[in-house]
C-alpha cells in the first residue's frame, strides 16, 4: 500500500502493468477508496476501472476528486475493503483479505498443529500467574513482557509468507510475530498496549485473526470511549501512529461458545 494522487492512479490503472494483480478481460472492477492511513477526513470516492487483458487495466470514472488516496488490488483483481475504525488520536485499519491466494482454514490448522504453542506464567500485580490463552514467539531476537521472556526463534515458512502479507498491506518491515492461540472462550487478553521501549514510538503493528471470531475492544486512556468489533477469520487489524499512546485494547472470555482462534501480531523490534 502507498499513498499515490488521483492523477498517478489514473495513469496507473490505464497505462501500467498491475504487478500485484492478474486480470479478468472485459470485466469490470470497482476500487473503493480511502484516506484512513493519512488521518484526514474520508470522503467516498470510488474509481471504476475495466480489465483489458493480461494484468492490464483502464481506468473508466473517477467519483471525486482528491489529491491523495490509497486502493488495494490483491491478486485476482478484486478490491481490499478497509476502514480506519479508530475516531481519533491513531490508526487502527480493519482490512478484509479473502483473496484467493490463501486458504485461511488450512493455514489455521497448520499453526495450530505445527506451532510449539506454550503456558507462559507472568507476573502481575507481584503474583505470578499462568495467562488464560497459549503463545509462541518468533524473531531475529527475544521479547519480554509482564515477566515473560521469549528467547529468538526463526520463522516457520508458512509465517515467513505471512509476514511478507503483512509487510505488503502496511507498507511496513517487520522481524518479529507474536502468536497466540484462544483455545476457547474462556481464553483472553487483557486491557494492555504494545507500548514496549523495543516497539519504539509510534509502532506499527499488523495483527492477523485467524480460525472462530472473537470480541476485540479499543479503550481510549483519557475519554474512555470504547469500541467493540468481532474480528473474523481472514481479517487484518494494523495498528498505527498514536494507538498504542491513547488506546488500550483487549480480547475478553466470552460466555458463547468460540472456536479456537489464532492471533499473529507482526511488529518491528529495535535492538
Amino acid at each position: 500500500m502507498r499513498a499515490v494522487s488521483a492523477l498517478e492512479l489514473r495513469t496507473f490503472l490505464s497505462r501500467r502493468q498491475l504487478t500485484n494483480a492478474t486480470g479478468r478481460d472485459g470485466l469490470p472492477g470497482r476500487c473503493d477508496i480511502s484516506w484512513s492511513f493519512l488521518g484526514w477526513p474520508r470522503p467516498a470516492l470510488s474509481c471504476l476501472f475495466l480489465w483489458t487483458g493480461g494484468i492490464n487495466a483502464r481506468c473508466l470514472h473517477f467519483s471525486a476528486d482528491s489529491t491523495l488516496l490509497n486502493a488495494f488490488v490483491d491478486r485476482l483483481g478484486e478490491v481490499m475493503t478497509e476502514r480506519n475504525i479508530l475516531p481519533y488520536d491513531g490508526d487502527a485499519i480493519l482490512i478484509d483479505d479473502h483473496g484467493a491466494e490463501f486458504d485461511w482454514p488450512a493455514i489455521t490448522r497448520t499453526l495450530i498443529d505445527a506451532i510449539p504453542w506454550q503456558v507462559e506464567t507472568a507476573r502481575i500485580f507481584g503474583r505470578e500467574m499462568p495467562i488464560p490463552r497459549m503463545t509462541a514467539w518468533f524473531g531475529d531476537g527475544g521479547y519480554s513482557y509482564s515477566g515473560i521472556l521469549h528467547l529468538p526463534a526463526p520463522f516457520p515458512a508458512i509465517i515467513e509468507r505471512l509476514r511478507e502479507r503483512a509487510e505488503a498491506l502496511s507498507g511496513a518491515s517487520f522481524n518479529a510475530a507474536l502468536a497466540n492461540l484462544y483455545r476457547s472462550c474462556r481464553d483472553s487478553v487483557g486491557w494492555h498496549s504494545d507500548h514496549e521501549a523495543g516497539l519504539g514510538n509510534r509502532p506499527t503493528i499488523a495483527s492477523l485473526s485467524l480460525g472462530g471470531e472473537r470480541r476485540f475492544q479499543f479503550r481510549h486512556r483519557e475519554t474512555k470511549q470504547m469500541i467493540t468489533l468481532g474480528l473474523r477469520m481472514g481479517q487484518w487489524l494494523i495498528m498505527a501512529g498514536e494507538t498504542q499512546r491513547f488506546w488500550v485494547h483487549q480480547v475478553p472470555k466470552t460466555a458463547a461458545a468460540a472456536a479456537p482462534r489464532v492471533n499473529l501480531s507482526f511488529r518491528h523490534m529495535i535492538p
